[in-house]
């Protein structure tokens, strides 16, 4: 949020020397702030009430990119799975307890419909009448997400996957897809070059990765206090993805999650662009196992 302000305010980009995060999310708060005219808009004065209007702007803007996210989750679980998952999936990433994270102004929030936006058409490419277009959008999203936070280029081989199989194995269109995902990013590092402090760059980024804390098992088991139902059924749903070889659960989840486990520093928001999967295989345990109850009691 800091700067985000220091960007509508005219001041330009990394308020600060240290390069922990690209650029979007910064720019896109500003620019959805501005639109607003945020914070003349709010009229704020030294009154304490007033003051905490200067925080609900950008909060509704994180509901609302909440709404978007299960409109995804329901368009991404329809295409892959039918409607049934698709609606059980979009009510658990509705109203399960953890999922509250995404109303806070954190990048891993701003970044999801971005994912979920490329996930979906990647999706779309196996029946879409111009799949260069739709690959290409893909990319585009893709490459967006990433330059919020880069911890997202663990999606970069399940959704060229999807690309690649979906539109029957074509090398070039997988090229499509991966220039804009590597190009777009690409612009963190040449802005650092170009302030001539790229040495500084390279020291930050890996940096992040070193910092201390407690580690995946310690967000595991925070996200497992505060949301015990969905954490069982998420795990669960991705054993029963193992077993059934559900490709498309595995190569969402287990890259990200097996990166998460290398580095050094975890935050218990990490979990945020894999929360959708883990509500997608939840519901396919939960309707799973509400057909066979059904058929049983046909049988009986």
């Amino acid at each position: 949020m800091e700067r985000a302000m220091h960007v509508l305010n005219g001041l330009g980009l990394q308020d600060r020397y240290f390069h922990d995060h690209p650029f979007f999310g910064q720019i896109f708060l500003a620019g959805t702030l501005g639109l607003i005219g945020f914070p003349n808009s709010i009229h704020a004065t030294v009154d304490p009430d007033s003051l905490s209007l200067l925080y609900l702007a950008p909060r509704i803007i994180m509901g609302l990119l909440a709404i978007v996210d299960t409109l995804l989750v329901y368009l991404i679980a329809d295409t892959k799975y039918g409607k049934k998952i698709a609606l059980a999936s979009a009510l658990l990433f509705a109203v399960m307890p953890f999922t509250w994270v995404m109303r806070r102004i954190l990048l891993d929030s701003i970044l999801l419909p971005f994912l979920l936006s490329s996930i979906l058409l990647a999706l779309k490419t196996r029946d879409a009448k111009n799949k260069h277009v739709m690959v290409f959008l893909s990319g585009l999203c893709l490459g967006i997400a990433i330059f919020t936070k880069i911890p997202v280029f663990t999606m970069i081989p399940f959704i060229a996957g999807l690309v690649y199989f979906n539109t029957g194995k074509n090398p070039k269109l997988l090229v499509l897809l991966l220039l804009p995902v590597f190009l777009i990013p690409l612009m963190w590092p040449l802005q650092a070059v170009g302030a001539h402090q790229f040495d500084q760059w390279v020291k930050d980024v890996i940096g992040q990765t070193q910092r201390p804390s407690y580690g995946l098992p310690y967000i595991s088991l925070i996200f497992l206090k505060l949301d015990p139902l969905l954490f069982i059924l998420g795990i669960s749903g991705t054993i029963f993805a193992i077993v059934r070889k559900d490709y498309f659960i595995l190569f969402w989840f287990v890259p990200f999650v097996i990166f998460l486990l290398l580095i050094g520093y975890n935050q218990f928001f990490y979990w945020i662009p894999i929360l959708p999967v883990f509500c997608i295989s939840a519901s396919m345990i939960f309707v799973n196992l509400l057909e066979r109850i059904r058929q049983k009691g046909k049988v009986l």
